[in-house]
């Protein structure tokens, strides 16, 4: 296992995310523990665009929560749109100038029927802040503008938007709805390949085995490659789909000896 693993790959295994220095590269050999990722912890909220991680945690109050939300969509479209072989790590949890339940749901206190918390805002004088936060106890054309939770309005994002990549979330108290619509994603899941290998990690042939519906290819990595098939046949059994978008160059597939792609 290489360190952007499909999803195939960490299937039914545990996975450690390393975010710790090496405590023993200054006696000249090292050690790694799991994965590698990068902090991206901005707490004054300076973003620094496509790290791949998005962790702005240190909130200074609860009307930092939309900026946190912003920060939080900003890093989904990243993973949907940049590169596939990027590993995306996305926190919805934050806290310091705000309980971490408030951030997580938008509620005035931790009881899970509890009401969401007023901005103080209303549709009358501001109609135009705060557009993903709800409106609530209207009268008339005239609504409160309300807190909502980054895991509510992650959720709603997802089953609004059919998105195709989402990276690792990170979720302080997340619930069923939450929980489905990061699952329902791997529905749509393209396994990506990464090399013009024959076989092994990246290969069209082990994307294929993965089992996902879509496989697709690095347009980075892959534009104008040629893969050489050496090992015999593969079976399409779960994938519907071989998608060439993103090349700038057709992805040609040959073989060493008479081999067959299909069901």
């Amino acid at each position: 296992m290489y360190d952007n693993p499909t999803l195939g790959e960490v299937r039914g295994k545990i996975v450690i995310m390393q975010n710790f220095s090496d405590p023993y590269s200054t006696k000249g050999y090292s050690s790694t523990y799991g994965i590698t990722y990068p902090n991206d912890d901005k707490p004054t909220g300076e973003q620094v665009p496509d790290t791949g991680v998005q962790d702005w945690y240190a909130l200074a109050d609860n009307w930092d929560l939309y900026q946190k939300w912003i920060y939080v969509a900003e890093a989904l479209n990243r993973a949907q749109t940049n590169s596939l072989t990027k590993r995306y790590l996305n926190f919805l949890s934050a806290s310091t100038g705000s309980f971490p339940y408030f951030v997580a749901s938008g509620h005035s206190s931790p009881g899970t029927s509890a009401p969401l918390l007023a901005t103080g805002l209303t549709t009358l004088l501001d109609p135009n802040t705060y557009p993903d936060f709800p409106r609530t106890d209207c009268l008339g054309s005239i609504c409160t503008i309300s807190f909502e939770g980054t895991d509510i309005l992650t959720m709603n994002f997802l089953n609004t938007y059919p998105l195709k990549r989402i990276g690792i979330i990170f979720s302080d108290f997340p619930d069923y709805g939450l929980i489905n619509a990061i699952i329902s994603v791997n529905k749509q899941v393209v396994d990506v390949v990464i090399n013009n290998n024959d076989s092994g990690s990246g290969s069209l042939r082990n994307a294929i085995s993965d089992g996902n519906p879509i496989v697709g290819f690095d347009p980075d990595l892959m534009s104008g490659l040629t893969i050489t098939l050496t090992s015999g046949n593969i079976v399409l059994a779960w994938v519907e789909k071989l998608s060439g978008q993103g090349l700038t160059a057709p992805v040609r597939i040959t073989a060493s000896q008479p081999t067959r792609i299909g069901p």
